[in-house]
């Protein structure tokens, strides 16, 4: 289920916000630092980590706003938008606006801003120090100081997540390695990257998310082809992860 999370931080001054706001969006840490960053412009914010848990919810909550995630498993961005729409439109709910988050911001999203009620894209990875002012920017709200965020704590727990992530990582290579391609084990591997590579560079680990792209965008092409990846293949994808273990430090 959603959870609300309480202002951790002193209310910062500015242009109000739409409230309240839901944040849909599979990487954990990136729904923590959005929602610390919201709360300290007084809103109120109600985080979902996948679609599924946003549309169970949206009702009840009555979101003014919701932010979403591109690129998730399962339900993506656009698929989650248009189902809460649909969701809110069968209840007799007002819509929401929306704002997409997404670390590939270019071509393949750049007519979102089309799509029924989206104001617009942030691209990943984003300050969290002025995110606030950049989605104020984007819904066209005055623009505030959105106010010095305390992120240490969170950048601390998420230093202390790449040791569990590397051990998983690691696991999950060895397992390919011993025994051959296997699907399952592939797809573990590329939800590990896929998270690291939207969260790092809002801890300013930007190689780290370089090189956990690398091996997503590796993983990502050798699922779809009709046959297991050959020896070269494997290799390029060894050098990936052994790339992206060591940044994990």
């Amino acid at each position: 289920m959603g959870s609300t999370l309480t202002p951790p931080f002193p209310p910062v001054t500015g242009g109000a916000l739409p409230d309240p706001i839901l944040v849909v969006d599979d990487d954990a840490f990136v729904c923590t630092v959005v929602a610390a960053a919201l709360s300290a412009a007084g809103a109120r914010v109600t985080c979902c980590t996948s679609g599924q848990e946003a549309l169970a919810i949206v009702t009840d909550l009555k979101p003014a706003l919701v932010l979403l995630d591109f690129v998730m498993p399962g339900l993506d961005g656009r698929a989650t938008w248009s189902a809460l729409r649909e969701r809110l439109t069968a209840a007799g709910v007002a819509l929401p606006r929306g704002v997409f988050l997404t670390a590939r911001a270019g071509e393949e999203t750049k007519h979102l801003g089309a799509e029924p009620h989206i104001a617009g894209v942030i691209a990943k990875p984003f300050d969290p120090m002025t995110f606030v002012d950049q989605l104020r920017g984007v819904l066209q709200a005055p623009a505030g100081d959105a106010g010095a965020l305390r992120l240490a704590a969170v950048t601390e727990e998420f230093a202390r997540s790449l040791v569990g992530a590397a051990e998983h990582i690691r696991a999950l290579a060895g397992e390919l390695r011993a025994g051959g391609w296997r699907r399952a084990g592939a797809e573990a591997l590329l939800a590990r990257a896929h998270a690291l590579a939207g969260s790092a560079g809002l801890f300013k680990r930007h190689a780290l998310g370089a090189a956990a792209g690398e091996a997503e965008g590796l993983l990502l092409n050798y699922l779809k082809l009709d046959r297991a990846p050959d020896v070269t293949e494997l290799r390029r994808l060894d050098a990936a992860v052994t790339a992206l273990l060591s940044h994990c430090r």
